[in-house]
């Protein structure tokens, strides 16, 4: 047993996780990419040197389709933003706001904008 060992475990408890709640996989998608970015290269720089047997390259390929499985649910699961030239977007603009209301998000103040005291 070693670090590669829990660090192999713990990736592959995150991947069930992100499997049975898919908002996970937005975090899990980066840290693998990440770690198969890094282990290519090492296992790019050990083949080279002979340093590496092909069964051993080829143990890696769960970790390359793991990471695959966790971008495709983080794309599966964002939120998606409505076109502006989509009708959806044209409905919205035809609503009548009042005087004190402006479009987009409220940013910048935890404090009722009517000015009351409750």
């Amino acid at each position: 047993m070693n670090e590669s060992t829990a660090w192999s475990t713990a990736l592959g408890v995150v991947m069930v996780i992100a499997a049975l709640r898919p908002a996970a996989a937005v975090g899990l998608s980066g840290v693998l990419a990440v770690f198969t970015v890094i282990l290519t290269a090492y296992v790019i720089h050990d083949a080279t040197a002979g340093a590496v047997t092909l069964t051993r390259v080829l143990s890696h390929l769960p970790v390359l389709i793991g990471t695959t499985l966790a971008f495709l649910v983080w794309r599966g699961t964002r939120p998606t933003e409505p076109d502006p030239r989509s009708d959806d977007a044209a409905a919205t603009a035809n609503v009548t706001l009042p005087d004190n209301a402006t479009r987009g998000r409220r940013r910048g103040h935890l404090y009722p904008t009517d000015g009351s005291a409750a």
